[in-house]
């Protein structure tokens, strides 16, 4: 028994146990209803967290030894502040937030203390002075010019908002949300003239979590509204509503049933999964409707025609279920764990939902009569469309493909524009209070995110004075970054304590290791022991550095902590180890590791579904004419994210690895209606196939995009920009499977009939390429830099001024030696390196001829970087900005120049093969002069970093 027959089988089996199969269904549902209802919601995002175990270690360590770095800040607006009548409303405020259950401490100007001049030294006293004193304005003044570093903290420089740092404990979510409630009605109780800001990594756990609560209640049933309104408007019958809806809300909930039995809980990614869940279901539905209507006017017992439609229907629904599956597993091979619980359940989603369409919907049909002929035609204005539509492939294919070629060739500009940057806060709305409360503190105080440097003497001892020196240099230098607004490390609370037990000496820190240690001694005797532990450690050998910042994306924060750790390494020295952490540089290297992982997903998925389409069709012309409709959408999709600045982030990286398994469907309906249509000339067989499919494929796509286009009501707007885009992608893709692909059959009949099969193959080749050609020629994993592993780095020169940085990195499994320059005098330094590039390589030498195209290269990209400050007037920023990259990723070795901006994006300028003798040999070069290195010591970095492959001497 063939297949076929075994599918017809099947469904008269169902004819006979229909009310057996209904009361299983019904029994399984109510079991997995209660899980599903009972399905929590995550509090603290522990899910978003990849697993990386060298940089949780560090950040573990980091607070063991400092506490926690997540803190909730708060500010004090006020017209009056610095009256005796603001600060005694600020010091009620703070004493009230440190009563409240879940806060362990409160710094603010009310209770920070400071060290004065004494009779026997420096003697703690209160930072404001007594608010009853004569002359308090200028006690005041005095006070905080002579603790600007602690003031820097506490107190906007227009002096009108106070910051008040409270510490939490370790809440669960629920208290934790109360907790920030309760900090909310404090500052909605301020009289009028004040008011209170809030923000913190620990503000955001909660508003997720509540946002996310409020998308559950609200997205849900107005998705419901949605589809049936427009499942009503296009079906025009009752059935056509309920049997999709019910098909969804049992999918829905077997689905989410399973979800909430694993233990788990929903978070900011897979709150998508009930939306995705409900599209996904009702697909289906819509191409067993169809075919059913279909039977209008056949003659026969029903359940027999019936069956035999569902069993021509199995295939290309059973096809289309696996390839939306293959494009959700996918993504489980990403390292952050929200998004492989995402894949894994939508996957199993989408499973189901065919499991559970392809049996309710003709066990339910069964029961019904077929319908009369005049009630199954599709709407007017949709016949009218696709018969257009038809008529546009027949007498115009070539120009078809053109237009969508050059529609591609727009898109392909904007590719280069997309920026990976994942901004934690503006993933509210403006409207949301997080994001106006950040945004008001960032511009009133100066920053509100934070890089924790650790620092370590990696002999166990305590710091020296020399030390201490060096780190106070490198604090005052770190405001020449835009990004910075401050730092606050042991230096500013030694001043303080120096200054005031050495009254008379104009020296701000100890010159000698005994006074540092005799310094050291007195904090402990006098010092807040809270406040002291939290800059260092008990044993004096680790100290943290807190490092300011306006806010900041994700890529932006990666770039700058790599910058800072080149710097802070060269300033230190060798005897101190530097690392970057904290919460929010890990949650911003968690989004940037995301969004890779996910474009590799995307990868793997396109590769599983091109081998099941082939395995379905056994056709490797079908296959190359299937592939133009279903990546020009994605390609379109891309130029858009680039034209109008979206970026690429947690949400906008899913869209290609989830659609893509979603435009396949309506492909694969196509090509399995034309093969059943095709006998013979080609022409009527696209004509029955595209006014009959058509429908079915129209529907059904509307059904997807507008049930996708909900989500952009939603709280977050990487789910909008998700949902808009995807829904724009499937619309793209239906335009495309019904002018593109006909289009594509259509010539490749043509031209097979006229014995031009190999042109045809290499025009459909290169077509379908386009995608790959927006990348440029260097490959898109070796353009990727946000998250560059540093291995040395170096400023160039070492002594100031500088004018760049040379940094070893290691990109993925490439190797990287990158000169990254900026500098007003860049025709020098490369008129330097042309100079000791032609001593390296005189004539004669094997490598010359490439070092003569290296130079070139390397004209052509200073001219670049020339033309950028063109219209630049004096006084402005006129730095010209230049990346120079030697790339080693066996087999392949390339030279690549980079135009970098102020922002710290890049767009890549030129790249070429240059081989592997001459790249080894400009990388053992340039790091044997820049890092002061002989050949074996060079030797032994490199081979660490390129093993397994061969490092023999070029």
């Amino acid at each position: 028994m063939n297949r076929s027959r075994l599918v017809r089988c099947y469904y008269l089996l169902l004819g006979r146990a229909r009310l057996p199969l209904l009361a299983l269904l019904a029994l399984l549902t109510g079991l997995l209803a209660l899980p599903a209802s009972r399905v929590g919601i995550e509090q603290d995002n522990a899910s978003m967290v990849a697993a990386e175990p060298l940089q949780q270690e560090s950040y573990r360590h980091f607070k063991e030894l400092f506490g926690r770095d997540d803190l909730l800040l708060l500010g004090l607006q006020s017209d009056d502040l610095l009256s005796p009548t603001g600060l005694a409303r600020l010091d009620r405020l703070t004493r009230d937030i440190e009563q409240l259950p879940g806060i362990a401490r409160v710094f603010s100007l009310s209770n920070a203390r400071t060290a004065i001049p004494g009779p026997f030294g420096a003697q703690p006293a209160a930072l404001l002075p007594d608010l009853a004193a004569e002359n308090f304005s200028t006690r005041l003044d005095e006070r905080l010019r002579q603790n600007r570093e602690l003031g820097s903290r506490l107190l906007s420089p227009d002096r009108t908002t106070a910051a008040i740092l409270a510490v939490p404990k370790q809440t669960d979510g629920n208290r934790l949300q109360n907790l920030v409630s309760a900090l909310r009605r404090i500052g909605d109780e301020l009289p009028p003239g004040n008011r209170l800001y809030l923000t913190g990594i620990p503000v955001q756990k909660a508003d997720v979590a509540r946002a996310i609560q409020r998308d559950q209640r609200v997205m849900i049933p107005l998705s419901v509204l949605v589809l049936g309104l427009l499942l009503l408007l296009l079906f025009r019958r009752p059935l056509g509503v309920l049997l999709p809806l019910a098909v969804m809300a049992i999918s829905l909930v077997w689905t989410i049933g399973l979800y909430s039995l694993a233990g788990l809980q929903l978070n900011t990614v897979t709150a998508l999964l009930p939306p995705v869940i409900m599209v996904l279901a009702v697909a289906t539905c819509i191409h067993l409707l169809h075919g059913w209507l279909e039977l209008a006017g056949e003659r026969g017992e029903v359940r027999t025609l019936l069956a035999h439609r569902m069993a021509t229907l199995f295939t290309p629904c059973l096809l289309t279920a696996l390839t939306t599956a293959i494009g959700l597993f996918s993504l489980t091979v990403c390292d952050v764990p929200a998004v492989r619980y995402f894949g894994l359940y939508a996957g199993l989603g989408a499973l189901l939902s065919f499991a559970l369409a392809t049996t309710l919907v003709p066990v339910i049909l069964s029961w019904r009569p077929l319908p009369q002929r005049h009630a199954a035609r599709p709407p007017r204005l949709l016949r009218r469309g696709l018969r257009r539509a038809t008529r546009l492939v027949l007498w115009r294919p070539a120009g078809v493909l053109l237009a969508a070629g050059l529609l591609s060739a727009l898109a392909l500009p904007g590719l280069g524009q997309i920026r990976n940057n994942t901004d934690l806060v503006r993933f509210f709305r403006p409207t949301a209070p997080l994001y106006a409360d950040t945004l008001a503190l960032d511009r009133s105080l100066g920053g509100v995110e934070t890089i924790e440097m650790m620092l370590t003497r990696k002999d166990g001892k305590a710091f020296d004075a020399d030390q201490l020196q060096r780190l106070a240099d490198w604090q005052r230098e770190l405001q020449r970054h835009p990004e910075i607004t401050g730092s606050f490390g042991l230096p500013d609370l030694l001043g303080v304590l120096w200054r005031a037990e050495n009254p008379e000496r104009t020296a701000s820190l100890p010159t000698d290791d005994a006074q540092l240690l005799d310094l050291f001694d007195l904090l402990s005797g006098i010092g807040d022991r809270q406040l002291v532990r939290r800059l260092v450690s008990a044993d004096l050998r680790h100290t943290r550095l807190s490092i300011q910042l306006h806010l900041l994306g994700s890529a932006e924060a990666s770039r700058l902590a790599n910058e800072l750790l080149a710097e802070g390494r060269s300033r230190l020295g060798e005897g101190i180890s530097l690392e970057a952490t904290g919460g929010f540089l890990l949650m911003s290297g968690d989004s940037n590791r995301l969004v890779r992982s996910l474009l590799m997903s995307f990868g793997l998925s396109l590769v599983l579904i091109l081998a099941a389409l082939y395995a379905a069709f056994r056709s490797w012309r079908l296959l190359l004419v299937a592939l133009a409709p279903n990546l020009i959408p994605l390609l379109w999709t891309g130029g858009l994210m680039g034209w109008f600045g979206i970026d690429l982030n947690t949400g906008t990286a899913m869209i290609a690895a989830v659609t893509i398994g979603l435009v396949v469907d309506d492909t694969i309906h196509f090509l399995h209606r034309y093969r059943r249509e095709q006998h013979g000339y080609g022409k009527p067989a696209l004509v029955r196939t595209t006014l009959g499919v058509g429908p079915a494929l129209v529907i059904s796509t509307l059904v997807l995009a507008l049930g996708f286009w909900v989500g952009v009501f939603g709280s977050f707007l990487p789910t909008s920009w998700f949902s808009l885009l995807t829904g724009t992608t499937l619309v793209g893709a239906l335009l495309c499977d019904l002018l593109v692909l006909p289009a594509g059959l259509l010539v490749l009949e043509r031209l097979r009939r006229r014995k031009h099969a190999a042109v045809m193959l290499l025009c459909l080749l290169l077509f379908c390429a386009l995608p790959a050609w927006a990348a440029g020629s260097l490959p898109q994993q070796l353009q990727q830099n946000d998250a560059d592993l540093p291995v040395r780095s170096v400023l160039l020169p070492t002594d100031p001024p500088h004018v760049g940085s040379l940094r070893l990195l290691k990109r993925g499994t490439a190797v990287v030696l990158q000169t990254d320059l900026e500098t007003t005098l860049l025709r020098r330094v490369l008129a330097a390196i042309s100079r000791s590039e032609q001593q390296r390589w005189p004539a004669g030498r094997p490598g010359h001829d490439a070092m003569l195209g290296y130079l070139d290269m390397l004209s052509a990209a200073g001219a670049a970087a020339e033309q950028r400050v063109a219209g630049i007037p004096a006084g402005s920023d006129r730095r010209r900005r230049l990346q120079i990259e030697f790339i080693a990723a066996p087999p392949d070795y390339r030279l690549a120049f980079f135009l970098p901006d102020s922002r710290g994006n890049r767009a890549l300028l030129a790249s070429r093969s240059i081989g592997k003798d001459f790249c080894l040999a400009e990388m053992r070069a340039i790091l044997g002069e820049q890092l002061k290195l002989d050949s074996e010591g060079v030797d032994r970095i490199l081979a660490a970093l390129l093993e397994p492959h061969s490092m023999e001497q070029p």
